[in-house]
């Protein structure tokens, strides 16, 4: 965000004037308490037209009233009212608008929906940024700015950090994620709830987030994005600057897009293609609070997992061993030590631990010696991280802090007694990040392991330039049918670079026994093919004929189909053999644009439904990944146990370019099938056998 002075003012506010204040504890009730009880130092102004002063603070009618310059406005009437002290926040010029106000489009009505409309449109005319309507407010915990009316904040003092956390949810973020996140010491530097982004969206306020140095990652609650050009500028950036964002998603299941329609009137999208989304843009997609939670307090520790390999320490091997499995599932290391560092470790332990990785040292956990193995260990480079799992007593945390100090590698606590330990306040206040499941655990260093290997990309990686467009193509707009038959998509295909067998077309009119002539039935055998716009599943109505090899055949095959008015023509092409079939396929996402899906091909599509996805445009390494995802496919492409190897090289290119295909063509195409795509043996190609390619209908 170029500007941030608008944004400062939301978040940094030197004057807050609250409309609709009160000592009751209502909304406006409790903003007031909130933000007077956890120490906001700015000056505040309740406005009240009723009452003289609220919670000893002078009130007054109107914000026009107020004497002083305001920052910030909360505004907490009823929805019919809000126009009116829109107007009064234009003529005092106030610097930012926050409505905890509900009564907008998460209504459904269209006296709701006017009003939102409303909203956006003074935001635009007078440059104001807008937070809400129907959200529960903002905080900024560097300065004790806890300006919402959440009734779960407490009395006592709230931690800061270096993670921000924005939420549709106003009850989600000053609710679990911001109580569960004391369980792990963690801390948020800003809290905001954006509600039904009538104006200021979830990704104005990251980006505003994400140029602040103090801020190490943010978590997302996520209930529908708007704009997903918008959302994908944001991962990229924050790609670049090393900066997780930590997405926690509703919409998995029906309950949850009607829940979030029915809350901030969201479009929830498709859950599949955001989970694509994130993998490719290292978004971390956390799958509950708690994993949300966990990652954000690793990334506020500030020592980056930099590597796969773990080392885990533990007094029981029973534990361990467990750990380590766990590890193993998530895709990390727990690599065998070197031979030199088990002696060294056999000896400081003096014979009374197992010195394999996993470690279990016994009793050796609860002593001294726990400090000389971590320093045998990081002076042979044995490990990228450590993972105690274990507990204890006081002295044990204490060494467990020494050696966070002492060592360069992070340092994670798997504590394996109750949760309700007073000792783990001790464990909080250090600062390392403490886990209570081995799975939550692996799952966790997963994720931030991948997020490395992300950050190491390049910035073609991040953002792939789109290649020149080919000099010579077919004009979509000339296609009369929405769906183009297959001649029709082939001609298209072939512009673009994606290689088709050869083939002769025979329309309806032609004299075919002439044009029969012309072909070398030496290339047998060939197959026929009946061409329409209106009839994709061919095989189903007879139209596809296999091993052809005599002009006969293609005649009679052309009399049997011709006279029929779905069907404008026949096609006859060579056969294709010693391959593998796979689909390539895009679809025009209505909130990420076109997105690529590559999987196993032919029948076996719909029956093991092995796909993965991605958002166009992708670069090749991108493509590479989309492979290495289908279970067993790459190594079955390069060929398992003596299997013919098959042009992997050129299926990436194939894959890539099509991606960049129909990225430049999401205004005219909406949706494109190749299946069966043949990826044919190591250095002869991949070929599209068949297509269905729909053009997107001009909007009227």
């Amino acid at each position: 965000m170029a500007d941030r002075a608008p944004l400062d003012k939301l978040l940094r506010p030197r004057s807050i004037a609250v409309v609709g204040a009160s000592e009751q504890m209502n909304y406006g009730g409790r903003m007031m308490n909130n933000l007077i009880t956890h120490g906001y130092a700015g000056s505040l102004y309740p406005i009240n037209p009723k009452r003289d002063a609220i919670f000893g603070r002078k009130a007054y009618s109107t914000l026009l009233d107020v004497p002083d310059e305001i920052d910030l406005a909360v505004v907490i009437v009823k929805a019919e009212l809000v126009e009116a002290i829109l107007r009064e926040c234009e003529e005092k010029r106030v610097g930012a608008v926050l409505i905890i106000s509900a009564g907008f489009r998460e209504q459904g009505t269209e006296e709701g929906i006017l009003r939102e409309h409303m909203v956006k449109a003074w935001s635009e005319r007078t440059g104001i940024p807008v937070c809400g309507p129907n959200c529960l407010g903002v905080a900024n915990s560097a300065i004790r700015m806890w300006a919402n009316s959440a009734s779960s904040l407490g009395d006592g003092p709230l931690p800061t950090g270096s993670v921000g956390l924005i939420s549709h949810s106003g009850a989600t973020a000053f609710g679990p994620l911001l109580n569960r996140s004391k369980d792990h010491g963690l801390g948020y530097r800003y809290i905001v709830t954006t509600g039904n982004e009538a104006a200021l969206r979830m990704t104005d306020v990251a980006d505003y987030m994400l140029d602040d140095p103090d801020i190490k990652a943010l978590c997302l609650f996520i209930e529908g994005i708007k704009d997903g050009q918008a959302f994908i500028r944001l991962a990229d950036k924050a790609l670049r600057l090393g900066k997780p964002l930590i997405a926690l998603k509703i919409g998995e299941s029906e309950i949850g897009r009607m829940a979030a329609a029915s809350h901030t009137a969201s479009m929830t999208g498709n859950q599949e293609v955001f989970a694509a989304l994130c993998r490719q843009k290292g978004v971390l997609l956390a799958k509950d609070y708690d994993e949300c939670i966990q990652l954000a307090m690793c990334c506020q520790y500030g020592k980056p997992l930099m590597g796969d390999k773990i080392v885990v320490l533990s007094h029981s091997g029973g534990i361990g061993g467990f750990v380590g499995d766990k590890l193993g599932m998530h895709g990390l290391q727990v690599p065998p030590l070197a031979r030199r560092t088990t002696d060294t470790i056999g000896q400081v332990a003096q014979g009374l631990a197992s010195v394999r990785n996993p470690l279990d040292l016994s009793g050796t956990m609860q002593t001294e010696q726990l400090l000389d193995i971590v320093r045998v260990l990081d002076e042979q480079e044995e490990a990228d991280a450590y993972v105690f799992a274990t507990h204890g007593k006081s002295p044990l945390i204490n060494r467990l802090h020494q050696i966070d100090k002492m060592t360069a590698k992070p340092v994670y606590l798997l504590w394996t007694s109750s949760q309700e330990d007073p000792l783990l306040q001790e464990v909080r206040n250090h600062g390392i990040p403490l886990f209570f499941l081995p799975d939550k655990l692996a799952a966790t260093l997963s994720h931030l392991q991948q997020f490395r290997q992300r950050t190491r990309q390049g910035s073609e990686e991040i953002t792939p330039h789109l290649a020149e467009e080919p000099p010579s193509g077919i004009p979509l707009d000339a296609a009369a049918a929405v769906t183009l038959n297959e001649h029709e998509g082939k001609r298209l295909l072939g512009a673009w670079g994606i290689a088709t067998p050869d083939r002769w077309y025979f329309s309806r009119e032609e004299a075919i026994r002439e044009k029969v002539k012309q072909i070398d039935f030496a290339q047998a055998p060939f197959v026929a093919k009946i061409v329409s716009s209106t009839i994709t599943h061919k095989s189903d109505h007879g139209g596809v004929l296999l091993g052809v090899s005599q002009p006969e055949e293609v005649i009679q095959f052309f009399q049997a189909h011709a006279q029929q008015e779905e069907v404008e023509g026949i096609l006859l092409e060579a056969m294709v053999k010693d391959k593998i079939e796979l689909i390539l396929g895009s679809t025009n996402d209505p909130q990420f644009g076109p997105v690529v899906m590559v999987g196993l091909g032919g029948i076996y599509t719909e029956l093991f439904k092995l796909v993965t996805w991605r958002i166009a445009p992708l670069s090749k390494r991108e493509a590479l990944r989309m492979l290495e995802e289908i279970p067993g496919l790459l190594p079955y492409l390069q060929g398992f146990r003596n299997m013919p190897k098959r042009d992997v090289d050129s299926l990436i290119e194939t894959i890539s370019t099509f991606s960049q295909w129909v990225y430049r063509e999401r205004d005219r195409i909406e949706s494109v099938e190749i299946n069966p795509l043949a990826v044919l043996l190591e250095g002869r190609g991949t070929m599209a056998l068949d297509c269905v390619i729909q053009r997107k209908l001009p909007l009227t």
